[in-house]
């Protein structure tokens, strides 16, 4: 008694269809962590004068991922991250650069979650 080829295929074709669903599942709950430890990571290493900056991170779905964004201050962003000119010349401080970092942190953690999911 044997296996017929169809059946085969049909058994691998429902296990990678199983596998690829629990990977997808387990990709988009990995990325919507990191993007919330991401944005709590900013709140707390955000310069901050009022804290209306530091406490305006928050995180938005935007397609199959997720975006860290500043809903208080957007314009800020910019300007803190890599410093700016006065309006009567001069230049502002140095730059208070937090974005970047936490956006390697993010990248980085993300590439080793996902590593381990695949590897599951």
């Amino acid at each position: 008694m044997g296996i017929n080829v169809n059946q085969l295929a049909n058994a691998i074709v429902r296990e990678v269809v199983a596998y690829d669903k629990k990977v997808a599942k387990a990709v988009q709950r990995e990325t919507r962590k990191v993007a919330n430890e991401t944005a709590l990571e900013l709140r707390q290493n955000s310069p901050r004068n009022t804290g209306r900056y530091a406490s305006g991170w928050a995180v938005r779905k935007e397609g199959d991922g997720y975006r860290v964004y500043n809903k208080e201050s957007p314009q800020l962003t910019h300007l803190l991250e890599f410093g700016h000119a006065k309006v009567n010349g001069g230049r502002v401080p140095p730059a208070k650069i937090h974005i970047r970092p936490a956006e390697q942190n993010a990248i980085d953690n993300l590439e080793a979650r996902l590593r381990e999911v695949v590897s599951e």
